[in-house]
């Protein structure tokens, strides 16, 4: 996001394992070092000669993260409602997770293929849903510790014989 107002860069690519940062661009690597300084990671110009991979298409990544965003959302929905069923706050924990990775998903999906500006936006309301995740978790762990609420039964539900050993 730091180079995201520099003018003339046409893509950049993260490499993992070596640590770097391979950016196309017609500007002078001045600039973007310029702009890398001020993130305050000791990033340095290596060479003006690293080769970028193939670019990602963009309906190949779109297609990955509608996977993961379908996977997600009906975890978060399956989870939720036995959840809730069952007045496991376990469940729920899990599916609010599985809630906020679906969000993040789905504000990812919008990102492909948009401006920086954009990403940054959606990115910073990512966070902000995230936030709101967590909080109505914490929200629904107080509730439960100052109220007088019933604890689960783990054996409801189950066959007579079963919660008994089969003795009764």
């Amino acid at each position: 996001m730091a180079l995201s107002d520099v003018q003339g860069i046409d893509r950049i690519e993260f490499l993992g394992e070596q640590r770097d940062v391979v950016i196309d661009h017609r500007t002078t690597p001045d600039t973007i070092d310029a702009a890398l300084q001020t993130l305050g990671l000791g990033a340095r110009h290596v060479n003006d000669t690293s080769e970028m991979g193939p670019a990602v298409e963009p309906g190949r990544e779109r297609n990955a993260l509608l996977l993961a965003l379908v996977i997600n959302a009906g975890f978060f929905f399956g989870e939720l409602t036995v959840g809730l069923i069952s007045r496991s706050m376990g469940l729920v924990a899990d599916a609010l997770d599985m809630g906020a990775d679906a969000s993040v998903y789905a504000l990812s999906l919008a990102a492909v293929g948009t401006a920086a500006a954009r990403k940054k936006q959606l990115a910073r309301t990512s966070g902000y849903l995230q936030l709101g995740l967590a909080a109505v978790g914490l929200v629904e762990v107080i509730r439960r510790a100052i109220s007088d609420t019933e604890l689960p039964d783990p054996t409801s539900g189950l066959p007579r014989d079963l919660v008994t050993g089969g003795l009764g």
